[in-house]
């Protein structure tokens, strides 16, 4: 019983990132996403989100300006997405590359906030286009 008990278990751990990886790109994937204010917001300029296939890349690709921006995946969390940026050119204050968290607050939003900054900050929330505030 015990080994049965253990295997359960195995099984659950290693499947359960991957069922909750796959919910949090498939609420990235479903739709355009659009700054609060600005240039690119839903109205003016919404962004997709695409993932690879194998889950190693994410490509933000917006509808009227920019060139593709290609994150390369470090890790999924339950909510967040850690990776960098691919020709990203800035730093950190130690000069270490910048590393980027996709924070997901829910199916509708996510904010963005690099690992250097404070544990609390966040940019601005982005939001699915077409749904409430």
């Amino acid at each position: 019983m015990k080994n049965l008990l253990l295997a359960a278990a195995a099984v659950f751990l290693t499947t359960s990132p991957t069922l909750a990886n796959e919910a949090l790109v498939s609420s990235l994937e479903s739709g355009q996403w659009g700054w609060p204010e600005g240039k690119n917001t839903c109205a003016k300029n919404p962004q997709t989100i695409h993932f690879a296939d194998n889950r190693k890349t994410m490509e933000i690709t917006w509808n009227n300006t920019h060139s593709p921006a290609t994150y390369k995946i470090l890790y999924f969390n339950a909510n967040t997405i850690t990776s960098i940026l691919d020709g990203e050119t800035r730093v950190t204050k130690t000069g270490d590359r910048i590393v980027w968290m996709m924070k997901v607050k829910d199916g509708t939003h996510f904010c963005w906030r690099r690992t250097d900054w404070p544990g609390h900050a966040c940019t601005d929330h982005l939001k699915k286009c077409g749904v409430g505030s």
